[in-house]
């Protein structure tokens, strides 16, 4: 197997001050995954990606009418790659590396960054090597390859994700005690020693927003401070009080959606040069982890997870977890109406991930085994829009 600098890759062993449009005056609420009543909207397929305990850092992106999704699998102690064509209702799964050996002593287990850029898939994490060694690693190869270079790059913190460079070469952001930063990176020979920042109980997620620059992304920053990173390097702050949040470029503009925990509100708005433009309430929820939108229909359409139940105002366990798609409904009597559609109606709480293509939505869903009932693994969701 191609490779550099000595390194190999290793097999598996055993308070915002602004007016809000309201988008959302009522819903009608359908169950589309279990029970159901006519006209829901049920899965067109259901992929299973893994049957084993899977850990928390995942990238999912969407490549050629394809779904990549790399994830550490906690019971072989190495990261995989799942290529899904939703379309045609088949994936392939690829061990990647070894990356661990105590991932219980390693806080930091899995944690990776995962792009395509111009065809050649990028992948830069950390390999335990041994009790109380971290090797980091970059990985590429070009479309049509088995075969992965290796390298071992040089940077600071906790790889969380890489942005395109006209040159073919991504620049990564990484997590640092200081904040987010961008790094172009450095090769060496020989194996190198890292130290990672910690992470919490949710890893900290990075959006790229290639279409406000090369550079330019969106991510929590101190605290709960929603920030825009642009191509100059400074954070913009947008707003304080965020939980789950996503952004994406859609029809050439940057957007956001997030969820705010203190008031549950659910909230969206473009990107301009002063900040957060006009911004949309889109709904209510409690106990939400995930947030996705996505163009649909002239307008958008939005999945949220949420607590529901006896005891979901109090922020009880009782009650049920469950994904919901929030999108344009042409049926209902009011002109530019929405409806509520329930995907997924026992959830797991750990939130999901999400994409979409040509119009296909992908859920894909990390299950620790909670509730009971539901065995633990990965899986994708596929529905055709309505």
């Amino acid at each position: 197997m191609p490779h550099g600098g000595g390194v190999r890759l290793r097999p598996p062993n055993a308070a915002r001050g602004r007016a809000l449009t309201a988008l959302l005056v009522a819903f009608t609420v359908v169950t589309a995954c279990g029970p159901r009543p006519p006209g829901g909207l049920p899965p067109r397929h259901i992929a299973v990606l893994s049957e084993d305990q899977v850990a928390a850092p995942m990238t999912v992106a969407a490549v050629d009418g394809e779904l990549h999704v790399l994830f550490a699998n906690l019971d072989t102690l190495t990261l995989q790659l799942a290529r899904l064509d939703p379309h045609r209702n088949r994936h392939t799964l690829e061990n990647v590396d070894a990356v661990g050996i105590y991932p219980a002593d390693l806080a930091a287990f899995g944690v990776h960054a995962y792009a395509v850029h111009d065809g050649r898939q990028h992948v830069i994490y950390l390999d335990q090597q041994q009790a109380d060694v971290l090797i980091p690693k970059w990985i590429y190869r070009d479309a049509g390859d088995r075969d992965w270079w290796v390298v071992t790059p040089v940077f600071d913190g906790t790889p969380r994700a890489l942005l395109p460079q006209e040159s073919g070469d991504p620049l990564l952001v990484t997590a640092t005690p200081a904040g987010a930063s961008v790094i172009e990176i450095a090769a060496v020979s020989g194996l190198g020693r890292h130290r990672p920042e910690g992470m919490g109980d949710h890893p900290r997620v990075v959006w790229p927003l290639a279409c406000a620059g090369r550079a330019s992304f969106v991510a929590l920053s101190a605290g709960d401070t929603l920030a825009w990173h642009g191509d100059a390097g400074a954070a913009q702050p947008l707003l304080h009080g965020a939980g789950a949040h996503y952004a994406a470029c859609a029809g050439g503009t940057p957007h956001v959606l997030w969820h705010v925990p203190s008031t549950s509100e659910v909230l969206f708005a473009p990107l301009t040069d002063d900040g957060l433009g006009p911004t949309t309430a889109v709904t209510l929820a409690i106990g939400t982890t995930s947030v996705y939108f996505l163009p649909h229909r002239d307008g958008f359409s939005f999945v949220i997870d949420e607590h529901v139940g006896a005891d979901a105002g109090a922020g009880g366990g009782a009650g049920r977890h469950r994904i919901a798609l929030i999108h344009p409904d042409d049926q209902r009597s009011q002109p530019g109406g929405y409806r509520k559609s329930v995907l997924i109606d026992a959830a797991d709480p750990h939130g999901f991930a999400a994409a979409h293509l040509d119009g296909l939505l992908v859920i894909v869903e990390r299950r620790s085994g909670e509730p009971a009932e539901s065995p633990a693994g990965l899986r994708a969701v596929i529905y055709a829009l309505p």
